[in-house]
Formats: structure tokens, sequence, C-alpha cells
């Protein structure tokens, strides 16, 4: 399993950590990673502490299988795993792994 853990820094900006198990050991790479511009992912990003993607590889199929994870406040709050390809998960992977129905519905939380 691997996980991409967006932290705030501009605007549409966020950093990455992208963990990858090899064995017993854990490696972690840092990567900066866009968010498109577009509500309501933005917003979200920028709204909560901490937005983290979840995700295990299937290179047999080609999909990804993911989750995303919001932090505010010392919330954490999850969403349902859902089915992505991976060539949608390379070019956005909050999209791919969260609806924009999904996305809203967060985005709203923040405002409660």
């Amino acid at each position: 399993m691997k996980g991409i853990s967006f932290t705030k820094i501009l605007k549409f900006t966020v950093m990455a950590a992208l963990l990858s198990s090899t064995s017993a050991l854990a490696k972690v790479n840092y990567e900066e990673v866009y968010v498109s511009s577009g509500y309501p992912y933005a917003d979200l990003v920028q709204r909560y502490d901490q937005v983290r993607i979840i995700y295990t590889e299937y290179a047999a199929s080609g999909d990804i299988q993911c989750r995303a994870e919001f932090a505010r406040a010392g919330n954490v709050t999850q969403t349902d795993k859902v089915q992505a390809s991976l060539k949608k998960f390379k070019k956005a992977p909050l999209q791919a792994c969260l609806t924009r129905t999904a996305a809203k519905q967060a985005l709203a939380a923040t405002f409660e």
C-alpha cells in the first residue's frame, strides 16, 4: 500500500510524500504535486490541514484502488475505496480517488 500526503504550500501546489515498501523497510520519496485550480479540489486542499491519498497499485490490471483522508483540527475523515485507472491516477490523483460529489461534501464539512 502506498500513500500520498498533501500539505498546502502555494495556492495550488502541494507536497507529496510517496511511501513505497520494499520488504520490511519503508522508503519515503518527496515530490511536488499540483492540484488543478478547479472547484472543489483546490479549495479542499486549502481548507484542510492535510489531504492524504492511500492507494494500492495492481500491476496486472493497471488499476489503482485508493481512498482519501482529510485532517483538520485533529479530526480525520476517510472516504470509501474506489477503483481508478493508472492513467487517470497519474494525471490527477486526487480527482481519480475522490468523486466530485464526495469532494463537495468534504469541503462543505469544513464550514460546519
